[in-house]
């Protein structure tokens, strides 16, 4: 009896084995048109069959030796190797049969392709996006139906006209569609291939979206910026004494534009003021509400920190000239600066007031200017409020160093007033009314002035302090000036030129230094007197020293000295003889007349030895 159900036993494992096996390697897959095949390939499959399902096609679609042409293979060798097809068609239905190295069936894959079916959702005025899934453009053909009427929309690729059916159809290689639809739109949408399978069943309904409410609150003089998608039709202005249209097909803004196309289409204002406040509603072409903006616009708050004597501008971002008023106040002092565009008649230091069509100016503010300055509509409402603080330059330095010849720039903002000049010998003023003729000048207007010196020397080292109105220190740039020092190199025979730049001829000495000599070429814009064959080799002119048919024994360094012994420049002076091409052409002379004679002498042992062959 154990005997017997052991057997029994043995022989219920065995069939379960068997119908694991089976289960495994033989499995049918179902697929709708458009879905992703993937059969795993392990690392002893050298081979992949396929079978269609009439069984007219029968070949080898992969292997170590085939590409397929149909499909791809991913993923490298190893068992995450897989074979792909990524959107599947009616084409693609049959027997995947997948063999060992010992060419046996190790599993087989039998698929079967579906027509794909889904139901979209759109609300009204959308684009229904109807996916070709890899079907090829020209092959695609699209049916409409409902409860009313059957239609083409598409054949082979092209849309089909249609009397009544006036709906843009658009067309590209990976869909097909149906834009700004409708309750009319509503309906089974049906794509066919080439041979009048349905691939594609997507049934339309229109939704209501829900209302998107967006509460924003702007300050004064704050860009609006509503956005306006393609299902907008209407844009509506409501506030507490209007209501209208400020936007449509056929109404164009009387305040603010629309700008941009589709989807990126924008209602804006540049500058709103209390009068934007109010309920933008947008509504669609079924005369339903999309959206409501709720704007509020509050008092726009700023503080500004000026240096004293500069200006304060206080704009007026989109408020009429005439329509403004500006109140200044303090712990000191509440005053009307502004009535209307005007300044206040009696206002002391009136002239300091400047108004223009986008701003309010108060010129060269001080430390009496300090507290809140209110900008008033018509109404009298607050649009802005500005806090002035004065910042404290007086410790402001800036350290420039600079090469003996370099050019000094220094800006001027326009709150500079005067710029005076300190050093350990001099404390002058230097611009407006200078006592330092021809040394700097200003050039440019307003904020783009600068004080320039084009060449300096050691006496243009210190300190030069900018002043306001109120000669207070502002600015300070401090300068030091240091040797300028270079290498040259000269070629014999040639002029060694040294610049002296800006300073004057009867001012200058030049010292000459190498391994052998140190002596005095020029003192005091002389040559030297007792220069045996050297005097005739320098020459002194307004703007340089010139050291004439430079020659080897001249090598060595330069030293240019100012009035009072200071070291101006340093030249090392190079000998660089230019390149000299003679010996190089008669070296390439030689091999090539070299050449020639073996090549002459080569042809004459070939003749000879041609003749006596003969």
């Amino acid at each position: 009896m154990s005997s017997s159900a052991e057997t029994q036993t043995m022989l219920g494992l065995w069939i379960l084995l068997c119908a694991a096996f089976l289960t495994d390697s033989c499995a049918g897959e179902t697929l709708q048109h458009g879905r992703q095949l993937s059969i795993r390939l392990q690392d002893w499959i050298k081979k992949l069959d396929f079978t269609s399902l009439d069984r007219s096609l029968n070949y080898t679609i992969w292997s170590d030796s085939v590409t397929p042409h149909r499909g791809i293979v991913v993923g490298g060798r190893g068992n995450n190797r897989r074979f792909v097809i990524s959107s599947v068609n009616f084409d693609d239905q049959g027997t995947y049969t997948l063999l060992n190295f010992r060419n046996q069936v190790s599993s087989v894959t039998r698929l079967k392709v579906i027509s794909s079916t889904s139901i979209k959702y759109c609300v009204p005025d959308a684009t229904l996006n109807i996916s070709l899934d890899g079907l090829k453009k020209d092959e695609a053909r699209l049916s409409f139906s409902n409860q009313k009427r059957i239609l083409t929309l598409v054949q082979q690729g092209s849309p089909v006209w249609n009397l009544n059916y006036n709906k843009q159809i658009k067309v590209t290689n990976s869909s097909i569609q149906v834009v700004s639809v409708s309750e009319s739109d509503v309906g089974q949408y049906t794509l066919f291939d080439l041979r009048g399978r349905q691939t594609k069943v997507i049934t339309l309904k229109i939704i209501d979206a829900p209302v998107k409410v967006n509460d924003v609150q702007l300050q004064y003089g704050q860009k609006l910026r509503i956005k306006l998608p393609v299902q907008t039709k209407m844009l509506m202005f409501t506030s507490k004494s209007q209501n209208y249209t400020i936007w449509s097909s056929s109404v164009t803004p009387k305040r603010g534009n629309v700008a941009g196309k589709g989807d990126d289409r924008h209602f804006l204002i540049n500058y709103v003021n209390f009068d934007d406040e109010a309920a933008y509603t947008q509504w669609n072409s079924r005369d339903k509400v999309i959206a409501v903006t709720n704007v509020k616009i509050l008092c726009s708050t700023d503080t500004q920190s000026c240096v004293a004597g500069a200006t304060l501008s206080i704009s007026l971002d989109g408020l009429e000239k005439d329509k403004a008023t500006l109140r200044f106040s303090n712990q000191d002092e509440n005053l009307m600066l502004v009535q209307r565009g005007i300044p206040v008649w009696n206002l002391p230091e009136r002239e300091r007031i400047k108004v223009t069509s986008s701003s309010i100016s108060v010129l060269r503010v001080n430390d009496s200017d300090v507290g809140q300055y209110t900008l008033f509509d018509l109404q009298g409402r607050q649009a802005k409020v500005i806090m002035l603080k004065i910042n404290d330059t007086s410790n402001l330095i800036d350290r420039v160093e600079l090469q003996f010849g370099d050019t000094l720039s220094i800006k001027l903002p326009v709150e500079a007033e005067t710029l005076t000049f300190t050093s350990k010998s001099q404390n002058d003023t230097i611009w407006p009314n200078s006592t330092r003729p021809n040394r700097g000048n200003v050039n440019g207007l307003d904020d783009k002035r600068s004080f320039i010196i084009n060449t300096v020397n050691f006496d243009d080292q210190g300190t030069y302090i900018q002043r306001n109105h109120w000669n207070a220190r502002t600015y300070a740039t401090e300068v030091k000036v240091l040797s300028r020092r270079y290498t040259q190199d000269c070629v014999t025979g040639k002029t060694l030129s040294i610049s002296l730049n800006g300073l004057e001829k009867d001012q200058v000495s030049l010292r000459f230094s190498n391994k052998e000599v140190d002596h005095m070429l020029v003192e005091r814009g002389s040559p030297v007197g007792n220069l045996s064959g050297n005097y005739n080799q320098i020459s002194v002119t307004n703007s340089d020293i010139q050291v004439l048919n430079f020659n080897v024994l001249d090598v060595g360094q330069y030293t240019l000295l100012d009035g009072q012994g200071r070291e101006a420049k340093v030249i090392t002076a190079d000998l660089n003889e230019p390149l000299s091409w003679k010996p190089l052409f008669i070296t390439v002379g030689v091999i090539l007349l070299a050449g020639i004679c073996i090549y002459i002498g080569k042809r004459a042992w070939q003749r000879q030895q041609a003749i006596m062959h003969v």
